[in-house]
């Protein structure tokens, strides 16, 4: 049986997680709309830019489209991309910089550092924490209760979430 302080690997859930709060968010006016494209929001770092790279879209982000040359663990564990972007003092800056590999929205490439950038925005609004925003947007609209893990039902009786695999 596993048990929550069974170590897991946890960076693919997160990246879901990331990509769900920033839909949320954009919908509710809180982070960038998916069109906008991302030089505009990222203009301080002053990255070069190609002509191609102008048309990222936070759309091209969440779908992981973005044609950005990213190789998740193709190069093994410690040279990968998604290995690399840990050691960054900017991993928008790192992300951001990569060529392009094919043209915005063209075709999917698991992109673990785009979630970075896609969620960057959000994570830097200094009201409220991640937790605080997902607790918000994830719990809203239901009877759930984060601290407890117990989520009311339509008829009335409760379940707990045990967190067990």
């Amino acid at each position: 049986m596993r048990r929550l302080e069974t170590p897991r690997e946890s960076r693919r859930v997160s990246n879901m997680l990331s990509i769900l709060l920033v839909s949320f968010a954009a919908a509710l006016g809180r982070a960038p709309n998916l069109d906008t494209p991302v030089p505009r929001v990222y203009a301080h770092l002053s990255p070069p830019w190609s002509n191609d790279s102008d048309r990222i879209t936070f759309r091209h982000l969440l779908t992981m489209s973005s044609g950005l040359n990213w190789e998740e663990w193709g190069r093994g564990i410690f040279s990968s991309d998604e290995t690399r972007l840990f050691w960054k003092s900017e991993p928008e800056r790192f992300v951001l910089e990569r060529p392009l590999s094919f043209p915005p929205g063209s075709r999917f490439n698991y992109n673990g550092g785009g979630t970075t950038v896609l969620a960057s925005p959000l994570a830097r609004q200094p009201e409220k924490t991640l937790l605080e925003i997902a607790q918000e947007d994830l719990c809203r609209n239901s009877d759930h209760d984060p601290a407890s893990g117990r989520t009311s039902t339509s008829n009335g009786t409760s379940r707990v979430s045990t967190h067990e695999g």
